[in-house]
């Protein structure tokens, strides 16, 4: 009798501990269950997490932690422009590092085009008597050096007369093109081959024509003095006043190179460059300044009459 009601005990105790560990199988909360397939599918088309009790979105920001310059430029070019077109024109001389960010969002330069060519023809035409004159002296002394003299001189003069203010006024405002162009190429190279830059060819021809506007009013004051004076040489608006003595000098045209408005364009492309590489303004400006100044003096040098 003992053992049967040992052996019961026995088996009273197993049928209980089996219906503990049906409940507990039946109690088991959701959250230990395996995600279903249709929730993996989700978690992978949506982009979030999912837990046993809710579906929590994925903790995003707007650019990875490695932040690229092209994530950057993404974000940039999809914010509306700050400046009107006529205020990038004018803010240029003043604040170009905010003309450099809003040309990050949309570069142009159809506008600061169109002023500097207006500026330039402008300049031309105030001081084309005294141009004109001024050419007519050289073309007749390097005539008469190849011994053309009497009426054929007079004849190619006139000729020459005639054609000038056509020379100006077209190939003048093509010119300058071509000098943007080349001083477009060169700060992409440096921006983005020396600097590490990756912005577009677009970006640097916008900020170029913007900078160039402030050479432009430099040389319609220039034109004016020019006009005024009746000195095609020797009037500068920088170092070159101190020198105008004697122009046909090294000193002249080295100084020359140092004139306000050459200088402060320098400044301005190279806050600019200083923008778009995310290097110091210390850094851009002197390269801005260096290659403006430089440039102008060894277009002096060789006898020309270009810089920005």
């Amino acid at each position: 009798m003992q053992g049967d009601e040992k052996q019961q005990g026995n088996g009273g105790s197993t049928e209980a501990e089996d219906m503990d560990r049906r409940e507990n199988v039946e109690e088991t909360p959701e959250a230990t269950k395996p995600a279903s397939d249709e929730a993996v599918k989700q978690e992978e088309d949506t982009g979030t997490e999912t837990t046993g009790e809710e579906v929590v979105p994925a903790q995003t920001g707007p650019f990875d932690e490695d932040d690229t310059d092209e994530a950057v430029e993404r974000v940039l070019q999809q914010e509306t422009p700050q400046l009107s077109p006529m205020e990038r024109v004018l803010n240029v001389f003043f604040d170009p590092s905010a003309v450099a960010e809003d040309i990050l969002r949309k570069p142009t330069w159809l506008i600061p085009f169109l002023f500097s060519v207006v500026l330039m023809v402008a300049g031309s035409i105030i001081a084309m008597p005294v141009m004109m004159d001024f050419q007519m002296d050289m073309a007749r002394d390097a005539l008469m050096e190849r011994g053309v003299s009497g009426d054929q001189l007079d004849n190619i003069l006139e000729q020459q007369r005639g054609f000038m203010p056509v020379s100006i006024l077209v190939f003048g405002p093509l010119g300058l093109m071509f000098f943007v162009f080349i001083y477009t190429l060169l700060f992409v190279f440096i921006g983005n081959i020396i600097l590490g830059g990756t912005r577009k060819f677009a970006h640097y021809w916008s900020l170029e024509w913007h900078t160039t506007v402030i050479s432009m009013v430099g040389a319609l004051l220039t034109n004016a003095l020019v006009r005024v004076t009746g000195d095609m040489q020797g009037t500068k608006l920088g170092l070159g006043l101190l020198t105008r003595g004697d122009v046909e000098s090294t000193a002249h045209k080295i100084a020359s190179g140092f004139d306000l408005f050459t200088m402060w364009a320098g400044i301005a492309i190279g806050i600019g460059l200083a923008v778009f590489t995310k290097k110091s303004k210390t850094v851009g400006i002197a390269i801005g300044l260096g290659l403006y100044v430089g440039l102008t003096i060894v277009m002096n040098l060789l006898g020309g009459s270009w810089g920005m």
